[in-house]
């Protein structure tokens, strides 16, 4: 027969095990959400100065396009015709960069392909194991 103080000590180690890893997985919580934060605080910052710079190089491209008309304005164009050329070519550059972006987003081509694939293959050799 056992003897019931080996079966308080086991209960006892099973209890502080127990108690271990719940004190671990609590730390780590813990630390997951600091870290999270830290992150979050630093996309903030970053997102602010991406819209700094959005604002800086917009201001910076429409002094471009105006010295842009300006120069063919310089060789003689008449101001409108200048202003429909350079106007047109920013068009035409921006409508193929909003297609592309558009394009690029589209749900199918932003699935994890290979991963999926990977999976798959995993799946597939652990199937052949269990049919052997």
């Amino acid at each position: 027969m056992s003897d019931p103080r080996t079966n308080q000590g086991a209960v006892s180690l099973v209890s502080e095990i127990v108690s271990q890893v719940v004190r671990i997985f609590r730390k780590e919580l813990r630390l997951a959400t600091e870290e999270l934060s830290e992150n979050a605080h630093r996309a903030t910052i970053a997102l602010v100065l991406l819209a700094v710079a959005f604002l800086l190089a917009l201001v910076a491209f429409n002094i471009l396009a105006g010295a842009a008309t300006a120069a063919l304005v310089e060789t003689g164009m008449e101001p409108h015709w200048a202003a429909l050329i350079v106007g047109g070519a920013l068009l035409l550059v921006g409508a193929i960069f909003l297609w592309k972006g558009l394009h690029d987003l589209k749900a199918r081509r932003l699935m994890p392909t290979r991963t999926m694939d990977s999976v798959r293959h995993d799946v597939d050799v652990v199937r052949e194991q269990f049919d052997e």
